[in-house]
């Protein structure tokens, strides 16, 4: 195996968009975010919420169509990148993640999992991860995916 080491000053590339950047996206402790972009038609997402520290809770909210299955899918940390699983259509979880079970959207298209965390000091820092599954049997997977969450207990 040959290795190469290279070193790269963007100020002497000529071309502005090829110069190479940096991008750091953080989550303040009690706050959480966005993440990736969700598929489908309509694009179901999940929105946080809640008091995200120890004796609080983590509130997700999906939002679709109403009256439609759902279930949000849990795990501590993101899939980096990650997952396509179809043209469009990325998992931002590691396979195996859990899920409290299967909800339906009520009439308003929405629907909140309260996940409440302990109080226990040991709880700050934690991370956690969410994404949702709407069962829609027009998509050729028979569902479509929420953006990611990302939440860092307080």
């Amino acid at each position: 195996v040959t290795r190469e080491v290279r070193r790269l000053d963007s100020r002497e590339s000529a071309n502005t968009a090829g110069r190479p950047q940096l991008i750091v996206t953080w989550v303040q402790p009690g706050g959480w975010a966005a993440t990736g972009a969700g598929c489908g038609a309509p694009t179901p997402s999940m929105v946080g919420g809640g008091t995200i520290g120890i004796g609080g809770s983590l509130n997700l909210t999906i939002q679709g169509p109403a009256f439609t299955p759902a279930l949000s899918l849990l795990n501590f940390f993101l899939q980096q990148p990650a997952a396509p699983i179809a043209p469009g259509c990325s998992f931002h979880l590691p396979f195996g993640s859990v899920s409290p079970g299967l909800r339906f959207l009520l009439g308003n298209g929405q629907n909140t999992d309260v996940l409440p965390i302990p109080a226990n000091p040991s709880f700050v820092g934690l991370t956690l991860a969410a994404q949702g599954a709407v069962l829609d049997s027009a998509q050729a997977l028979g569902f479509s995916l929420t953006n990611g969450l990302f939440a860092v207990v307080r």
